[in-house]
């Protein structure tokens, strides 16, 4: 019988979040205090060229602490994360801007039931916003959730919003991922679906603020979200 030290890990990759970082470590601390008693935060910078790194060994003293000498995408960090701490019995990602907070909770108490693999939060409410850096983000979303539905067969319209939590097993599996950067989600929905892994959603409302603006799409996001479906089609389309 596996002795895990944790019942909870919520693994958070950030960069360059200096402004916000300490509020929001200690805004999720204190909501996983009050919630549950055998948890860890595992924080992992990926390169950032603030001084977040700084700001974090200062000010938070109640997390475990990774970072990479440079960036390497959300999905390395979270990897990495796996890696260096697996005696934990359920893990959960959410991004270093805490969106959809008010559903977090919930899909950790679902999640710690036991009866699925994995959850995800599922966005049900689109958003509108003046800012061309959202905007873009937007197509780029509905033109992944077009290609999961045509080309890979994923029964889900969201794979890519920034809270999700899954169970030891498929934390192992998650560490089998080859995309490191924007469709590392994707990946590992069909690593999910290939082991027959329940997938459950939580709904969540799409709002503005749940947006990162340190994330600014250009010529060479495209690139990678291209060398993504390109790598995630040859290894899993037969």
């Amino acid at each position: 019988m596996t002795i895990y030290k944790y019942n909870l890990t919520v693994i958070i990759p950030t960069f360059n979040s200096s402004k916000y970082i300490v509020k929001n470590l200690n805004k999720i601390f204190f909501l996983l205090k009050k919630n549950f008693k055998k948890f860890n935060i595992v924080v992992v910078d990926d390169g950032s060229t603030d001084n977040s790194v700084l700001t974090i060994n200062q000010n938070i003293d109640f997390i475990s602490f990774l970072t990479n000498k440079r960036n390497k995408g959300k999905g390395y960090c979270i990897k990495k994360a796996l890696k260096n701490y697996r005696n934990s019995k359920y893990y959960v990602f959410i991004d270093d801007d805490l969106p959809y907070l008010n559903s977090f909770i919930n899909l950790c108490k679902k999640l710690l039931l036991g009866k699925s693999d994995m959850i995800i939060a599922n966005r049900i409410k689109k958003i509108t916003y003046g800012n061309l850096n959202i905007e873009l983000r937007k197509i780029y979303s509905s033109f992944i959730n077009f290609i999961t539905y045509k080309y890979f067969s994923i029964p889900y319209k969201d794979t890519q919003a920034g809270l999700k939590g899954f169970n030891f097993f498929y934390a192992k599996k998650f560490q089998k991922i080859i995309t490191n950067r924007f469709l590392f989600d994707l990946e590992f929905f069909l690593i999910c679906i290939e082991n027959k892994g329940k997938i459950d959603l939580i709904n969540v409302s799409s709002k503005a603020k749940n947006y990162n603006n340190n994330l600014i799409f250009n010529f060479k996001t495209y690139f990678y979200v291209m060398s993504d479906l390109i790598t995630i089609y040859k290894k899993y389309i037969k």
